[in-house]
């Protein structure tokens, strides 16, 4: 294992998208994961990641925790030819006493101190140091951040190499030209998970037939894609085109795009090249409290046909996608999660459902905790696109 990835709340999200960007990974706490692919691949690309670190050392024995972090700190001073460091420590484990914490950090100090080192440590609020203030401590620019991971097996530890640019998240989120309740509620974090479980080739088009303001659009355009996007509201279109126009114009860069109105269900117009489909299907009625059993029937009813409907009419097509990522609703009730289960049918269709090694397909879901409507993600793929090569 060469790196470790911290990630956010989505844990069976983020294991599909490592994996599919690194290949193998290995869980070790509920929000740590090992990778073994010592590729390096930016953080502003992986929509489910908080930190990145590399390891710099593995033990069994706790009593050589601050010996070897002090070692990490004293090797970065004498490579940045500098007498002083501010530094921070991040402690991931199931079970850590914060008095042992503060012990810690305290005689990491000293440690320093004995090597003529003068040393400021940042104190996280609880047993981590979080994004922001690895950020405003510039951390990564003028000091470090050891991350040290406990678990039943062994202790490893980590010094952390890239954060999530939180900031830019929140613009992309809060700060575009269009965004209200009706008009762009699908995250910017999600929409980069879904596109790296496309998995499509680089020169590949991604193309969202929903495409609502653009967010998907906008990841895309980001990680240097040629983007198409078409919705059957006009407004919506008028919306992607402006957000878009906003993104080159903040983020400074270029890219080919085509945005224009078609209902989804026809698919009339579609890449003339190998392409993929990203997009975030209708998720029907928002409600705010548990719904019905014959409510969500209904539900289930109308967009079923919605989405069978849809995917139907994408496994007729003369070019057929390579890949497929959509979004479908499921919905909380008091006795857990409900799902559309439409699975059976998909499959019926033409499609493989991709299968991963480190999660179940079906338990890709993005749910924030009180919500009623939550999505589960599907990672489609034509079969007939396997049989002409694409």
């Amino acid at each position: 294992m060469k790196q470790i990835a911290i990630i956010g709340r989505e844990r069976n999200l983020a294991l599909a998208e490592l994996e599919t960007v690194f290949g193998a990974v290995e869980p070790i706490l509920d929000d740590v994961v090992a990778i073994k692919d010592e590729n390096s691949t930016s953080i502003d690309r992986l929509g489910s990641v908080i930190k990145i670190g590399k390891i710099v050392a593995t033990t069994q024995d706790m009593f050589k925790l601050e010996s070897l972090i002090t070692a990490e700190l004293e090797r970065q001073v004498l490579e940045d030819k500098k007498t002083s460091i501010d530094f921070g420590v991040s402690i991931y484990a199931d079970k850590y006493n914060p008095k042992d914490y503060r012990r810690l950090v305290i005689n990491i100090k000293k440690l320093l101190q004995k090597s003529k080192i003068k040393s400021r440590f940042v104190l996280p609020k609880s047993l981590q140091l979080n994004a922001a203030q690895v950020k405003h401590n510039k951390l990564l620019r003028k000091g470090s951040e050891i991350m040290v991971i406990i678990s039943d097996r062994t202790i490893t530890i980590a010094k952390t190499e890239q954060i999530q640019n939180i900031d830019s998240y929140s613009l992309r989120d809060f700060g575009r030209p269009n965004r209200n309740m009706q008009v762009g509620m699908f995250p910017p974090k999600l929409a980069q998970i879904m596109l790296n479980l496309a998995q499509a080739e680089e020169s590949a088009t991604i193309y969202d037939p929903f495409c609502g303001s653009g967010v998907v659009l906008q990841e895309a355009m980001l990680m240097g894609r040629v983007v198409w996007g078409s919705d059957i509201a006009e407004k919506m279109v008028r919306a992607s085109v402006e957000n878009i126009h906003w993104l080159q114009n903040e983020y400074r860069i270029d890219g080919e795009f085509k945005v224009f109105e078609a209902d989804a269900t026809k698919l009339d117009t579609t890449p003339d090249k190998k392409y993929s489909i990203v997009t975030e299907g209708y998720l029907g009625k928002m409600y705010s409290q548990t719904v019905t059993s014959d409510e969500i029937a209904t539900q289930k009813s109308e967009l079923s046909k919605i989405y069978l409907g849809f995917l139907d009419k994408i496994i007729s097509l003369e070019q057929t996608p390579e890949s497929v990522v959509i979004t479908i609703p499921c919905w909380q009730t008091k006795s857990g999660l409900e799902a559309l289960n439409i699975i059976d049918q998909i499959e019926k269709l033409g499609y493989t459902i991709k299968q991963f090694k480190s999660v179940r397909t079906l338990d890709l879901i993005y749910k924030r905790e009180k919500q009623v409507v939550g999505r589960q993600i599907l990672v489609l793929r034509p079969k007939n696109s396997i049989k002409k090569g694409k």
